[in-house]
């Protein structure tokens, strides 16, 4: 039997999202953009699809651009968006973004876009307040992380909205949703943030799907060239199948919502107490404030030594950010907090999901204790 302690990676589909998944892949495997009766029943599929996925972020299907996942909708935002032509372009990024964001950034930059890097505060969320005023070049887009995917610290968009609107009223605001989405009540449409980027698969539906929240889609260029789906915006055969699928997860995952919370933060909160009933040593990197299904945590041992110890037993924790390809390279988003270089080859990433229990975190407790007897440096 497996404890799997790493939703923030992935949070694998429920049965009754597979079981419906396979259902409607056995009907409407069609072609949506088909003249026939078989296309149309996969259009009709998508349209309700999407208005409920819509509906869940406060957004109109017309805002919704379905992508392959999370990155391709960062880039569809970060690189697609026509700046214009009285401004020049300067992308305004935290020091605790995700790979997919620091990446375009670094493209851009390497193309001669002027990149700025808004610090982090001690809760390690961006403080746009230290960014210093440019005249001759404001800057044009803010991109930010909505929830850390390193240490669940949530950003305040509202002040990032209200700094914008005081110094830069013509920037437009992206923010990086995938781990906040299906985790807390999001409100595109009463937000002032004008791009949404998310991932499917981190609220439980089958991976393969994203989306960007557009306020206006006259804003973007296409990335990708063809047939002209999606208003020409994102050309491709659109899978009807898998975005009822995940409509259907991330309906279940917003009426969780509170549920989902409250049991994140019991399982956060009994694994510091049996922890601490154990004598084990850790620091807790993520926030008091953090959302509570992120837990950065560190021992005294190799992080990398204790997942593969815990792996060999079963339990599933993470390394941190699983987008790098197994690439293990220093943490920026750690060190954008202050946290020592050693500190952060220590720490280790905790992330549940709604069906982890108490009995899996004690276990989990227990075998760190054993790791740490075993192979810690106290």
């Amino acid at each position: 039997m497996s404890i799997y302690l790493d939703h923030a990676a992935t949070s694998p589909p429920t049965k009754n999202v597979l079981d419906y998944y396979r259902d409607v892949l056995s009907q409407f495997a069609y072609n949506p953009s088909s003249m026939h009766g078989a296309g149309k029943k996969a259009r009709a599929l998508i349209d309700e699809s999407l208005d409920s996925i819509a509906s869940c972020f406060g957004a109109t299907p017309e805002q919704v651009i379905v992508t392959s996942g999370g990155t391709e909708a960062i880039n569809m935002a970060l690189k697609g968006y026509v700046t214009p032509r009285r401004f020049t372009p300067h992308l305004l990024i935290s020091a605790g973004e995700h790979k997919a964001v620091t990446a375009v950034a670094n493209l851009l930059k390497a193309d001669g876009v002027k990149v700025t890097i808004i610090p982090l505060d001690r809760h390690g969320c961006p403080d746009i307040s230290k960014v210093e005023q440019t005249k001759g070049l404001p800057p044009t887009m803010i991109s930010v992380i909505g929830v850390s995917n390193e240490t669940g610290a949530a950003t305040d968009i509202e002040s990032i909205v209200a700094w914008r609107n005081e110094h830069v009223p013509h920037a437009v605001i992206h923010v990086d949703a995938v781990q906040a989405a299906g985790k807390q009540a999001i409100d595109f449409s009463g937000s002032d943030v004008d791009f949404l980027s998310l991932s499917a698969h981190k609220w439980g539906a089958p991976m393969g799907l994203g989306f960007l929240v557009a306020k206006k889609h006259t804003l973007l260029t296409p990335l990708i060239s063809g047939a002209g789906q999606q208003g020409g915006l994102r050309s491709g055969s659109e899978n009807a199948p898998l975005i009822a699928a995940t409509a259907l997860a991330l309906t279940a995952a917003i009426d969780s919502l509170d549920k989902n919370k409250e049991t994140a933060g019991r399982l956060k909160e009994t694994l510091v107490d049996v922890l601490t009933e154990k004598n084990v040593p850790f620091d807790l990197v993520s926030p008091d404030s953090a959302l509570p299904h992120i837990v950065a945590i560190s021992f005294p041992l190799m992080g990398e030594t204790l997942v593969r110890v815990l792996s060999d037993q079963g339990i599933y924790i993470g390394r941190g950010a699983a987008c790098s390809g197994g690439k293990q390279s220093e943490n920026m988003a750690l060190s954008a907090l202050g946290i020592a270089s050693d500190q952060s080859r220590r720490t280790v990433r905790i992330s549940f999901g709604p069906e982890n229990n108490e009995a899996e975190i004690e276990a989990l407790a227990t075998a760190i204790e054993a790791a740490v007897r075993q192979y810690g440096t106290v």
